[in-house]
């Protein structure tokens, strides 16, 4: 797991060196296909070794769901925001994944939110917020030290 979260890092921070010229679906494809090159053999693996899925309706539709939305939809507004707003802010949206979670549980399924689940949401959106003014404050340092030297 740490060796995944290395390697996601690490494309986070390459994206940003990714041609303006190349169109964000395109690259996505691109991205997938290496997934689909790489991911073949362990699948293959798998189905000599172990039994294979029985795909039913419900089983399709959770696919459909995880494929189209946890994963197509999720990585383009993750390299969008990283064109836009750069790697290092991208990084602190990561962070807000269980305050989505809990809300989207409590819509979805009705799960309860507990005063728990409140406090940990807040925890969570003060420490993104803090971290944004913090970057943002070295980032004006920075700008107003450089025009200094000029």
């Amino acid at each position: 797991m740490l060796l995944a979260a290395i390697i996601f890092a690490g494309y986070t921070m390459l994206v940003k060196l990714k041609s303006p010229a190349m169109r964000m679906k395109t690259f996505a494809l691109c991205t997938f296909s290496l997934g689909l090159l790489f991911l073949a053999p362990f699948y293959a693996l798998e189905c000599w070794i172990y039994h294979p899925v029985v795909f039913n309706p419900s089983l399709m539709l959770a696919l459909l769901y995880v494929g189209i939305f946890s994963s197509v939809v999720a990585f383009l507004a993750w390299n969008k925001a990283i064109t836009l707003i750069g790697p290092s802010r991208t990084a602190l949206i990561y962070y807000l994944i269980p305050v989505f979670s809990g809300i989207a549980a409590w819509l979805l399924l009705g799960e309860a939110i507990t005063l728990v689940h409140i406090f940990s949401m807040l925890l969570i959106i003060f420490g993104v917020i803090i971290t944004n003014r913090t970057e943002l404050g070295i980032a004006e340092r920075r700008s107003r030290k450089k025009n200094e030297l000029y």
